[in-house]
């Protein structure tokens, strides 16, 4: 016990990450030693929790890769080419497309489409929603999705279940990927299963809801966390709003022109309002005549 010493943890930390540790991983250790020194405080070993200062790795620093979202019509394409395609470490062509839709649909992960049992599925409320329970959930609680329409629609003749699913799905990911003409990595950003929660984030972000409405349905724990890290700005998306900006290199006479139209005919703010502007008076901009 004597060798739980914060500047050993720290050190412990940095020989994991000298060693080809990227500073996620590396900083994943930290939850797990402050949990192992919470346990001795708790059975009174120790008087202080050694691991509770310990620091973290910049992330952003040295991060390999980082993902992409789909554009909707990539995530059309990918859906499309996996209803046709061949059985894939057990999965069938048509259930792959069911579990990319519903990743796309709802934001759930891997192991939360692989918890689904028919009785998930409620259709028969408006809209319709799919059930994760609180065991499979990664917040720990349940949680009731709504369903698109399109998506509900096409759910609607079965219930779908994953119970074939395999555990990694990087394998059958990059099957339909390839099928679909999409690349895996373009200039170290990666599309991978996980990816698709960044796409339903992102087009819902796209679609102009609300930031608290974007981050109730991601289910993060702040706002930062839905915009900053998982809500991807496609070149499109950019291209769009950059193309909304003002006009600033439009000539005097376009300028007049303008000022016509608005009002004010080009003359200053001040000599149109005069007259329903104070002149004179108090600080409370009371007449001298009142």
């Amino acid at each position: 016990m004597s060798d739980l010493a914060a500047d050993r943890i720290q050190v412990a930390l940095g020989i994991l990450r000298e060693a080809g540790k990227s500073n996620q991983t590396t900083n994943h250790h930290r939850p797990a030693i402050r949990a192992f020194g919470r346990w001795f405080c708790e059975n009174r070993r120790l008087r202080d929790n050694p691991a509770q200062g310990i620091k973290g790795f910049n992330v952003a620093a040295d991060r390999i890769h980082e993902q992409r979202a789909l554009i909707p019509d990539e995530a059309t394409w990918m859906i499309r080419g996996a209803q046709g395609g061949s059985t894939v470490q057990g999965m069938t062509g048509p259930a792959r497309a069911r579990l990319y839709a519903l990743a796309l649909g709802t934001g759930f992960r891997a192991s939360e489409l692989s918890s689904l049992t028919p009785k998930r599925f409620n259709q028969a409320v408006d809209p319709p929603t799919l059930t994760i329970t609180a065991a499979y959930a990664k917040n720990g609680e349940d949680v009731v999705q709504p369903l698109p329409p399109a998506l509900a629609a096409r759910l609607a003749p079965c219930r779908p279940v994953f119970d074939l699913m395999p555990v990694k799905t990087a394998e059958l990911f990059r099957v339909d990927l390839e099928a679909a003409g999409i690349s895996y990595g373009i200039e170290s950003r990666v599309v991978d299963f996980h990816a698709l929660t960044g796409c339903y984030i992102s087009h819902l972000v796209s679609s102009g809801a609300w930031v608290k409405t974007c981050k109730t349905l991601a289910r993060h724990s702040s706002p930062s966390l839905t915009i900053g890290v998982y809500a991807k700005a496609s070149l499109h998306d950019i291209s769009v709003s950059v193309d909304a900006l003002p006009n600033l290199s439009r000539s005097s006479s376009s300028q007049t022109v303008a000022g016509s139209a608005t009002g004010t005919d080009g003359r200053h703010i001040k000599k149109l309002r005069a007259q329903h502007l104070p002149t004179g008076g108090d600080f409370l901009g009371r007449l001298l005549a009142i």
